[in-house]
Parts: structure tokens; sequence; C-alpha cells
């Protein structure tokens, strides 16, 4: 067997990768910003799904998780008051399985929906 190494090596390859442009979420125009709302309404729409097949089968951490995204993914619309029934929902749910690093997690989200308190 023979193994024939590339030209590029590998930290070149990755180095390449990470020195990419970062990905923007900031449409450039009115159709980029369509298809920005089109992936963002799709996203929701699986996680929805999964919502609803985590509560039908009683799994409770993974509905804590579907209610956690569709959190972040409605606070990113600048929806942050659909948002926050939802982080309270997860909060609940994971304080009572003891999911005490996503409920800190959580807390930050919701004061991201909710502004600081004072």
């Amino acid at each position: 067997m023979c193994f024939v190494r590339s030209r590029t090596s590998i930290p070149d390859r990755a180095r390449r990768r990470r020195t990419a442009a970062p990905f923007s979420w900031q449409p450039e125009d009115e159709a980029g910003a369509e298809a920005a709302a089109a992936a963002r309404d799709e996203r929701a729409a699986g996680h929805t799904r999964g919502l609803a097949s985590a509560r039908a089968n009683g799994e409770a951490y993974k509905t804590a998780r579907a209610l956690t995204d569709l959190a972040e993914i409605l606070l990113a619309a600048g929806e942050p008051a659909a948002a926050l029934p939802l982080t309270d929902e997860a909060i609940r749910i994971l304080s009572e399985e003891n999911a005490d690093q996503h409920v800190e997690y959580l807390r930050r989200l919701r004061e991201r929906c909710s502004g600081p308190r004072e």
C-alpha cells in the first residue's frame, strides 16, 4: 500500500479554513433578507416538529432543548417577547432535571429576552 502526501499539508489546509471570511447573517439586499427569513422559518418549523415529538414521547430534556432552540431563533429574529415564555418553560423543565449548566445558559438567554433586571 502506498500513501501519497498532497502538496498542501494538513496544517496549511486547516489554517486556510480558520482564516476564511466569516459567514455573515446580515443580508445585503432584499432578496438576501427574504432568503434569510425563509431559512429561519424553516429552522423554526423543524424545531417545532421536534418539540411536538419530544412532548408526545415525554422526553423532558429534548423538549427543553427544542424550546431553547426556538427561543434563540425568535430572539435572533427580533422577537424577544415571543422567546420569553419558551425560555421560562425550558428553565422550569431543566430545573426539575438538575441540568444546572443549561439552566444557567437559559437564565442568560432570558436576560437577553427581557432586558437586565433592576
